[in-house]
């Protein structure tokens, strides 16, 4: 599986980066929902093996990639998408969920 986080994208950026997956892999493996910070979308490509570079080429987030090949030298799981962001600001939390996994 390969996984995308991107942040402060627009639909229009999205769809550009959906499309040049559809190029590469089968459009039902292809999924993709908003992120718990409401800021981004998350995506996926299942049944396929991770590709750092492609993640580079579609711009996901960098520091992730660099933890997910120190994670994978190591033999850990890597391509990890969180379902839910927690909040904290002085005595308030609260947490918010991704989106539902959707077809493109």
């Amino acid at each position: 599986m390969i996984t995308f986080d991107w942040d402060d994208c627009d639909m229009e950026t999205i769809a550009q980066r959906m499309s040049y997956l559809e190029k590469l892999y089968p459009k039902q493996r292809i999924l993709f929902r908003e992120s718990a910070s409401k800021k981004g979308f998350h995506c996926k490509v299942m049944n396929v093996k991770n590709d750092f570079f492609l993640r580079l080429n579609l711009l996901d987030d960098r520091q992730r990639i660099k933890l997910d090949q120190m994670r994978e030298l190591e033999g850990l799981p890597i391509n990890i998408l969180f379902d839910r962001k927690d909040y904290k600001f002085l005595f308030w939390k609260f947490t918010r969920k991704a989106g539902e996994w959707k077809e493109w």
